[in-house]
């Protein structure tokens, strides 16, 4: 019994019924024998004939003074082409009946692939060749397993839309009736049908208040990822669903290296009594080091030693600090404004302000945020602010979708920066401007150093006020500001594309915010969590979104709609905030 059951699992080779076989390899180490048909799959540019690389350290120029000298080396970039190209023949040279070249027009991110210049040469030589497009001429009816769960799902959606679907595509009707054939199959289909079917667009009351109790407390970036994607929110904040953490230096991370350097080194020139625009080069440099060494010892030293990649990592961020600083202190070199203030925090256990708001007679939520730098200029009966947030990618401030919550956090630090001097000053404080910076180090085309083309690079991105003497506070000396993107006729007062506002439009700025705010609190604790993605002509919050496989938002599906921004005017986003004012 032993030796049957020991018989019973072993598999017997079959020798093959007929003399047919399929052969799988690559052009430059398969050995083919004579075939009928040949399939050359992925002649795309790059590949066929393949890129021989950089050539490495060693050029082929000192590769031929070495092979002089008696010293063998691997072969040049030359010698690599022409032996890619003989495989090539002898490849090719093969098949007796048929021969197929194949190659994809676009990557897996949707990016244009060309094909290989080598099939160009072909249809010189063979003019009758045609090409056929694939799935459009010849739609693809055949899948495993694994790869038909993709168009199955895909089918799926389309029959909730179209309920004739089932009849029009016969693939789906077939590829449905193989699942549904086994228990396994249809209770995955039946699972994926009610969960999207059934999706929820909002949370019980009960469950709320487990999630985040009767006070919210919440930094004002997560409220504009609500009003971006509610179901973002409820995922990340509220599920704490967080990517697996990587043992690298992130983008993240150097963002916040940036951050803690530009806090260190403003800190230490306030200390030595010296205006910003006047530092001498050799304090800078000593004082940035210190920052540096000291940033990245917090941030974890071993991470950015461990490697030369990192290494190098620390090394640019001291280019594009240096450059950073560089740029500050000469758009402070015509301003009465000196910065005051350094990583500002507010709305936190240790912090100098609260910034609370009663949502209902049950809930409250807090507000915290950290300002990363306030200028300040005063005079006798008024404390002017000018506030800047530097961002380590790309940010520029958006009238529009401030409008629609998805920018708030410069107009709510600005309502915190007025609440925190006039609590500190007791003079009436007024805004001077609200910007972004970009802490970079951008390459500039151009064959000479143009100033003008440096000076757009590091322009701030926001808001200054209209007012001729807090904009001559500001910047003096011409009639286009270094710092940012005004131009002033000669009569003083800014042309009609500067980016500026009233004093009225800055406080009305400040109460919808407010407004805001609350508004995004008010549907966090009424449990809604709908897909509802912010779009506009440019991005949509679906693009970089970590949750979009598993929130069953699929475009046109009935109950799955954009939150789409409308084309407004400046003066047109002012009159909508009055009327709801």
């Amino acid at each position: 019994e032993i030796v049957d059951e020991g018989l019973n699992t072993l598999d017997i080779g079959i020798a093959p019924l007929s003399m047919d076989q399929v052969i799988f390899g690559d052009l430059k180490r398969t050995r083919l024998p004579k075939v009928k048909v040949l399939f050359v799959a992925g002649a795309n540019d790059g590949q066929i004939p393949p890129y021989p690389g950089d050539g490495g350290i060693i050029c082929d120029d000192e590769k031929s003074i070495l092979l002089d000298l008696g010293v063998e080396m691997s072969s040049g970039l030359f010698e690599q082409n022409l032996e890619n190209e003989f495989y090539m023949y002898l490849a090719l040279k093969q098949p007796s009946d048929e021969l197929y070249f194949t190659y994809s027009q676009t990557d897996s991110t949707g990016a244009m692939q060309r094909p290989s210049s080598f099939l160009a040469s072909c249809e010189r030589i063979y003019p009758a060749l045609r090409r056929i497009h694939f799935p459009k001429e010849a739609p693809r009816k055949y899948f495993n397993v694994d790869d038909s769960r993709e168009f199955l799902m895909a089918g799926l959606n389309r029959q909730r839309i179209q309920e004739d679907y089932l009849e029009q595509d016969k693939a789906f009707a077939l590829l449905l009736k193989y699942w549904t054939s086994t228990k396994e199959g249809a209770e995955e289909i039946r699972s994926y049908w009610n969960m999207s079917k059934n999706r929820e667009d909002s949370l019980p009351k009960d469950l709320v208040q487990e999630l985040y109790g009767k006070k919210l407390s919440v930094s004002v970036t997560r409220l504009e990822s609500f009003a971006s994607c509610p179901y973002y929110f409820f995922c990340l904040y509220g599920l704490k669903l967080y990517s697996r953490e990587l043992y690298e230096v992130t983008p993240i991370e150097m963002g916040n290296l940036f951050h803690r350097v530009m806090e260190l080194y403003c800190n230490e020139v306030k200390k030595s009594k010296t205006r910003f625009a006047l530092i001498p080069d050799n304090d800078r440099d000593r004082m940035l080091d210190k920052a540096l060494d000291v940033a990245a010892k917090e941030q974890g030293a071993e991470v950015f030693g461990d490697s030369a990649r990192n290494k190098h990592r620390l090394q640019m961020a001291r280019r594009i600090l240096l450059r950073t600083i560089e740029v500050l202190k000469n758009q402070l070199k015509d301003s009465d404004f000196e910065p005051d203030h350094f990583e500002l925090s507010f709305g936190r256990a240790s912090s100098q302000m609260q910034m609370d708001m009663d949502i209902d007679d049950n809930h409250r939520i807090s507000f915290s945020g950290i300002i990363d730098r306030i200028d300040v200029c005063e005079e006798d009966n008024r404390l002017l602010t000018r506030l800047i947030d530097y961002k380590s990618g790309y940010k520029a401030f958006d009238l529009k979708e401030f409008y629609y919550g998805i920018q708030i956090q410069l107009v709510v630090y600005m309502n915190a920066v007025e609440k925190f001097y006039s609590s500190q000053s007791g003079k009436q404080v007024q805004t001077a401007g609200i910007f972004y910076y970009q802490i970079k180090d951008p390459i500039i085309a151009s064959d000479h150093f143009d100033p003008e083309m440096n000076r757009k690079e590091f322009l701030l991105s926001g808001y200054a006020s209209e007012e001729s003497d807090i904009l001559d506070h500001l910047e003096h000396g011409e009639d286009r500001f270094v710092s940012m993107s005004i131009r002033l006729k000669k009569d003083g007062t800014p042309f009609s594309n500067a980016k500026v506002l009233s004093q009225e439009q800055f406080e009305l700025m400040g109460d919808y915010a407010r407004k805001k705010m609350k508004e995004i609190g008010k549907a966090i604790y009424e449990g809604k969590i709908k897909a509802w993605p912010y779009l506009d002509k440019k991005k949509s919050a679906c693009d970089y979104c970590p949750f979009s496989d598993v929130c069953g938002f699929v475009p046109g599906e009935e109950g799955c709609t954009y939150h789409r921004a409308q084309s407004l005017k400046t003066d047109e986003i002012f009159d909508l905030m009055r009327k709801e004012d």
